[in-house]
């Protein structure tokens, strides 16, 4: 672990004693950083890149100057008086200025401050770059003075005559090398280190142009020894431990120009591991390695401060910095140099004034380049190794028991349903133990805010649907009984078995099927359907077919998405239509006609007549009175004229869907720190659902107009009077004969997007870098999503299904990240509690809420299709067809840098994206038409076969690759909401 500074020499004309100062210039903890000279603030962490002309210059200037490698000398002062009298015999400077060196050197490079001092005082705000909690900080109650007391940066004095250019590219430029003819002075070649984490720092490239500074202190700043310390603990395995300051070293670059040198000098030094100096004993950070480059203050294009970034870069490399460790001469050193300069990567850019959206592809071309020169070093790495450990490695991972491929055919009858069960099973124990700790403790509060708040919506909103054959309490029930079962038994207990909007939207066409078309009773017909569910279930467990999800591509799953986020809007919409239908507003005189023409038996005997003077008076109604004054208030049963009901409901509606909107995109704003954001984010839907309510209730208190509020029974009763228990063959009436057998059709729709939605979730889990290592349950999890729905159907209960953004909301809660981390790196997931303990209490939490009917009652019903509006607002921005069908009106050079945007011909893209709207047309045309609606599962099926050898023919490989691929980040849970997490529906 090393800790580089880079330090320049300042020339200070006021100073009489001292002509020359050094300040600090950029420091490297992995990634670069500079400091601002006016706001004395360090910059974001960014990658370097190194001029081609700097970097020759620098392996030039070793390869002739002095390299000092494990100097056997006592003190610092003898180490000097060694490299100097090195350059004297090399004859790069004059023996009369040796007295100048020496004093140069050895001077104070900063006041007499600790590093918590200097370098968090006003330099450093630290704790703003770093988002760690210092577990490992010194045990000492003293203060240490840091090695960086002499080679670090003195204090800029106010009102000092100093500046600096921002913009290295353009110091460069001026300073170029006067060697190069004018044909290569058109271009800038620079090589860009090739780091494994290019893309964390990708955002930083324009630094050359202008830095992005922090712009808010901290009042307890921490020690730069302890955040150093910190960071690199967390590089290292979990079991490494930093008590010693032995584990950090430091190295100091020291570069400037003078006016008693002729010739510029370069030194490198490595100091010897065993060897304390007397100017650094009992400092926390021990000086490892020293660079000096100074030289002569005239016109030549030698630009110090650049070759001192190189030096920087270089020593920031892992694969050089064990170079400089084990180097036993010069040629090594200058080895290593090469070896640098062939695993990075070399640019030429042509000198010019661009603009930034030119520069952008740039950043796609070193990840690309990148990615394929690290495959290739670590294929050539690998045939290194020796075959015989090769072997055994290989060996030892085919007899792994956690490379269990739930996907495995056995040829046996439930074959794969078994073996699931005795893999996942056997972790049941760890399941329950790794459940009791403080951190799951705090995401069972989060889950629980970001389940109920959709359990609340759908329930009221299938109440109004279905005429109150399901209603909130029946809803809160399933998903408390549902998910306390699933949390027990399943194979993947991190998924959340709930409500979701394609089986909200399949009750409904059952119910109006049902009820509209045939006649017959809903609650005993869904028992049948759920029993061919599970008939259905058991045919493929038993023949072993839960392989074919892998055919189902995006293709599809975008299409079922589309649609019922289609659904979402038009419900949503359809029910603001429907309050002002019900209460419409006319003009004035229309009221008037209204009034006179209106009965006693409706309108009460007495009307309020507001005075002049704002007092009331009670007059005589009579029925050939005339319509009264403009502010009279028409009273009917003490409640307000019907118009205002629809006109607050409307504000409502929107009022809470721009609400869950705005949290959302909170994630990205810049307000607040990350925690707070994604927090407010997350549980943003039910936030809304709170502040609505309040705006609900303050105009109730002020006007008494009462909106629709949900209806929910004072007692654990169904919504609408019935038992419990739900008979078979019928409630008020026997159901016909035909019944059990015509339920064969929507239980197959039932049962496709039963298997759609658990195993395409299970998928999402199953990523690489979601980092699950107990195994999933593909085979298990879908027989318990059909028992669930038959136990439902019996009892009048709502079917649940796995919910896929409420799944990664879990997964995310239990996930926990490297808390100190090193500037410029975002954090790395390093574990996931993978447990049971969380699921369970969430769901009897939700079950208890059923003892607070009273704030229940008062959730407006406006205000959950408001919820409903969002929903469908969030599942089309989540998928690539909509922002497919917003290509289509945008010309093809102002397209985003998206594979599926600009990979592809615009007219292919645009006939594949005519291909899924017309899949979603024809699904809605059946979905809407009672009479046909029993195709719309067959259609849906269809899709499959139809993408997989269809659209071959007209499609090529690569097009269909980047149309229909699965592009999912590896960092979403940091960067991207839950909804754009997973084109499922939610």
């Amino acid at each position: 672990d090393l800790y580089i500074e880079l330090e320049q020499l300042e020339y200070i004309q006021d100073d009489e004693e001292n002509n020359y100062k050094w300040k600090i210039s950029s420091r490297w903890i992995k990634y670069e950083q500079t400091i601002d000279p006016e706001t004395e603030i360090w910059s974001k962490p960014f990658i370097g890149a190194l001029e081609y002309q700097n970097l020759a210059y620098l392996k030039q200037g070793l390869r002739s100057g002095t390299v000092i490698l494990n100097p056997q000398r006592n003190t610092f002062e003898e180490i000097t008086d060694e490299i100097i009298q090195d350059f004297i015999n090399r004859g790069q400077m004059n023996r009369d200025h040796k007295l100048k060196l020496k004093s140069l050197i050895l001077s104070q490079h900063r006041d007499h401050l600790t590093i918590a001092g200097a370098m968090t005082g006003k330099k450093a705000p630290i704790s703003e770059l770093f988002s760690s909690n210092l577990k490992h900080s010194h045990r000492h109650s003293h203060s240490h003075i840091s090695f960086t007391e002499h080679f670090g940066s003195s204090m800029i004095k106010k009102g000092g005559n100093f500046s600096r250019q921002n913009s290295r590219f353009d110091d460069s430029l001026q300073n170029s090398d006067p060697q190069i003819d004018e044909k290569k002075q058109n271009y800038v070649k620079f090589y860009v280190p090739s780091h494994s984490d290019l893309a964390s720092c990708e955002n930083n490239l324009h630094h050359h142009h202008h830095h992005h500074h922090a712009a808010h202190h901290h009042k307890n700043f921490k020690s730069t020894f302890n955040l150093i310390k910190n960071s690199f603990h967390h590089s290292k395995s979990k079991h490494s431990d930093l008590n010693s300051s032995q584990d950090i070293e430091s190295f100091v670059i020291m570069v400037g120009d003078v006016d008693f040198l002729d010739k510029p000098i370069m030194a490198f030094v490595r100091f010897d591991k065993e060897q304390f100096l007397d100017h650094f004993v009992d400092f926390e950070i021990k000086l490892r390695f020293m660079f000096i480059f100074l030289g002569p203050k005239s016109k030549t294009n030698i630009n110090y401060l650049e070759i001192g970034r190189c030096m920087g870069t270089l020593m920031a490399n892992k694969e050089f910095l064990d170079c400089a460790f084990n180097a036993k001469n010069k040629p090594d050193i200058l080895n290593g140099i090469r070896a640098f300069t062939n695993k990075s990567l070399c640019l030429v850019l042509p000198i010019g004034d661009f603009d930034e959206d030119l520069l952008a592809p740039l950043i796609d071309w070193m990840k690309l380049k990148m990615s394929k020169k690290q495959k290739l070093l670590k294929k050539n790495k690998n045939e290194k190794i020796d075959k015989s450990l090769t072997s055994k490695k290989d060996s030892l991972t085919l007899n792994s028991k956690e490379n269990f491929d739930p996907f495995k055919r056995i040829n046996k009858p439930f074959g794969c349903l078994i073996n699931e069960i005795k893999h996942r099973y056997s972790k049941y124990f760890s399941d329950i133990a790794d459940g009791l700790n403080i951190h799951c403790m705090i995401a069972i509060c989060f889950i629980f805010t970001v389940c109920i708040a959709p359990a609340l919506c759908f329930g009221g909103i299938l109440a109004d649907k279905t005429k109150q054959s399901f209603g909130v309490n029946e809803m809160l029930v399933a998903t408390s009984i549902n998910g306390i079962v699933f949390g027990l038994f399943s194979g993947q207990p991190l998924m959340i078995f709930g409500a979701t909007g394609p089986f909200l939207v399949f009750e409904e066409m059952l119910y109006n099927f049902c009820v509209k078309k045939l006649c017959i009773e809903f609650l005993p017909t869904r028992i049948w359907v759920s029993f061919w569910v599970l008939i259905f279930t058991l045919i493929m467990l038993a023949s072993e077919f839960v392989f074919v999800i892998h055919f189902v591509t995006r293709f599809t799953e975008e299409i079922f998405a589309f649609l019922i986020a289609i659904v979402f809007l038009a419900d949503a919409i359809k029910k603001i239509f429907y309050y002002f239908q019900k209460n419409p507003i006319y003009k004035s005189q229309r009221y008037c006609e209204l009034f006179n023409e209106t009965t006693y038996s409706m309108y009460s005997k007495q009307a309020v007549v507001v005075n002049d003077n704002n007092s009331t008076n009670t007059t005589e109604f009579h029925t050939n009175n005339r319509c009264f004054q403009m502010d009279t208030i028409y009273q009917l049963d003490n409640k307000p004229a019907e118009p205002n009901i629809a006109l607050i409901s409307l504000i409502l509606l929107i009022g809470t869907c721009a609400m869950a909107l705005l949290l959302k995109k909170l994630r990205r704003s810049n307000f607040f720190g990350s925690y707070i954001r994604r927090t407010l984010s997350d549980v943003g839907i039910l936030i809304s659902i709170i502040l609505m309510m309040a705006v609900d209730y303050c105009i109730r208190q002020r006007t008494e107009i009462n909106t629709q509020k949900l209806d929910i029974p004072d007692e654990l009763t169904p919504t609408k009077p019935r038992d419990w228990f739900v008979s078979p063959f019928g409630i008020e009436s026997v159901l016909p004969i035909w019944v059990p057998f015509l339920s064969i059709v929507p239980a197959f729709l039932i049962f496709i997007v039963l298997f759609f939605e658990v195993e395409l979730t299970g998928i999402i889990l199953l990523a690489k870098h979601r980092k699950l290592k107990k195994g999933t349950g593909f085979n298990l999890d879908l027989l318990l999503g059909a028992l669930m729905m038959t136990f439902n159907s019996l009892f009048g209960l709502p079917w649940m299904c796995s919910a896929p953004v409420r799944t990664l909301a879990h997964w995310a809660s239990l996930s926990i990240y490297s808390t100190s981390i090193i500037p410029g790196e975002k954090p790395k997931l390093m574990d996931v509690k993978e447990q049971r303990v969380t699921s369970i209490l969430v769901h009897i939490a939700i079950g208890l809420c059923l003892k607070g009917k009273f704030i229940l009652k008062a959730i407006p019903v406006p205000v959950l299709f408001g919820i409903f509006l969002y929903f469908g607002i969030v599942s089309l921005s989540g998928t690539q067809l909509y922002d497919r069908i917003k290509f289509t009106f945008i010309p093809f050079k102002y397209c985003p840098n998206v594979p599926y945007a600009i990979g592809i011909r615009p007219s292919k893209r645009n006939i594949y994206t005519l291909i899924q709207i017309c899949a979603v047309i024809i699904l809605m045309v059946l979905k809407s038409l009672v009479d046909i609606s029993f195709l719309f599962p067959i259609v849906l099926v269809l899709l499959v076969p139809f993408r997989k050898f269809l659209l071959t023919k007209f499609f090529t490989h690569r097009e269909l690759e980047l149309l229909d691929e699965e592009n999912e980040s590896q960092e979403d849970d940091m960067v991207h909401d839950f909804y754009e997490l997973t084109h499922l529906p939610i």
